[in-house]
């Protein structure tokens, strides 16, 4: 017991011990002739209202901690939020010394820390949060994400992909077509006006909750392998849809997995994967 003991009491005083600092930082940018805005953070909540008007604004609190007053004055500079434009895109991204920002060809942001040497990660020793509050052109184009801690949306009319890898998400009043991704949590969504194009709704270990107006007209795909699909909207089975692959020695004929159904009459495509949760399709109101 007595080893267990000096641990405790050692982080009980390095915790007293630890240095912190809090800053806010705030970007405004006029997005007129944009074609999209892109903002990608890795630990922090994000919450993002749509707006009127052309000027969008990130009020960004970071919150830097550690038990060196050395390393907490370099994470001042060297852990930073910062933002790059590119052709009719803007991107608003962390940058950090173990984790590179990239745009890849399809103008999709990631970091990528998997393979830097350029630091020892052991030596990054400072505690991290870019907490954000993001007012955006409700037509413009939106990608957002954040790697921990929750992603709340309200009032995005134009394209939406969101994100949340450790946590929830949720995303109100939705007027466009969206992409939702999540992993460990759930997704909650609704819409003023159905989605005109396919969508896709997916996450690894939560339920997906979404609310539809009343006239929706979709071809909808469910796939979960613990969960089960509750609705509140009539609906006809579709058959089970069969792909052709032309191989040298003959055809393939690979049949999907999913459940097919149809909804009022049927439309776009709406996809909805979970691997442990359930799956609701509600009427907004009800």
């Amino acid at each position: 017991m007595k080893p267990l003991l000096i641990l405790l009491m050692a982080c009980i005083v390095l915790h007293v011990g630890g240095q912190t600092a809090n800053d806010d930082q705030v970007f405004t940018i006029n997005t007129a002739g944009l074609q999209s805005f892109h903002l990608h953070n890795m630990n922090g909540p994000v919450t993002v209202h749509g707006i009127e008007g052309n000027v969008a604004t990130l009020k960004v609190r970071r919150k830097l901690k550690s038990f060196s007053a050395g390393r907490l004055e370099e994470a001042r500079t060297s852990i930073t939020f910062d933002s790059i434009t590119v052709g009719k895109n803007v991107y608003f991204f962390m940058k950090h010394p173990d984790k590179d920002f990239e745009i890849d060809e399809n103008g999709y942001g990631h970091y990528n820390s998997c393979c830097n040497q350029r630091i020892d990660k052991n030596q990054v020793k400072v505690k991290y949060e870019f907490e954000i509050d993001v007012q955006v052109p409700k037509q413009l184009a939106l990608h957002v994400s954040t790697h921990r801690k929750a992603l709340k949306i309200r009032g995005i009319n134009g394209d939406l992909f969101a994100k949340a890898h450790h946590n929830n998400l949720f995303a109100d009043d939705l007027g466009g077509n969206v992409q939702l991704k999540a992993h460990h949590g759930d997704i909650k969504a609704s819409f003023v006006r159905n989605p005109t194009a396919a969508c896709s709704y997916s996450t690894h270990h939560g339920d997906i909750s979404i609310e539809f107006r009343e006239a929706l007209a979709a071809n909808v795909f469910l796939k979960s392998h613990h969960g089960d699909f509750f609705t509140d909207f009539d609906w006809t089975t579709q058959p089970v849809a069969v792909v052709e692959n032309e191989l040298k020695n003959g055809t393939r004929y690979v049949v999907n997995a999913k459940t097919s159904i149809r909804i009022g009459g049927g439309g776009p495509d709406q996809e909805f994967k979970t691997w442990h949760g359930d799956i609701y399709l509600l009427k907004a109101g009800q």
